[in-house]
């Protein structure tokens, strides 16, 4: 059989790098779609929101400020610590 417009129905090795491209930008902008329905639902249905790094780690202070409110150490020595904390804060 002859060819037609040059066209034998076989994909050419610049054809299958075009459709990987394609396919691999097609999935990337569908995850980000996901992602981002995803995040819009949980701020919708009030789930908190992850905690940062930052915030998950109390300072010494703010335990012993907790401690002294559950009634673990008194107010001696809570003021004690607190004071020693500041000075080794300071050298």
């Amino acid at each position: 059989m002859m060819m037609m417009n040059g066209w034998s129905g076989a994909m050419s090795a610049w054809d299958w790098v075009w459709l990987v491209i394609a396919l691999a930008a097609a999935g990337a902008v569908a995850a980000a779609g996901i992602g981002l329905m995803v995040r819009s639902l949980r701020r919708e249905l009030g789930a908190p929101a992850p905690p940062s790094s930052a915030a998950a780690v109390p300072s010494a202070e703010d335990v012993l400020a907790d401690r002294f409110a559950h009634g673990e150490i008194g107010e001696d020595e809570y003021w004690q610590r607190v004071h020693t904390l500041r000075a080794a804060d300071r050298r």
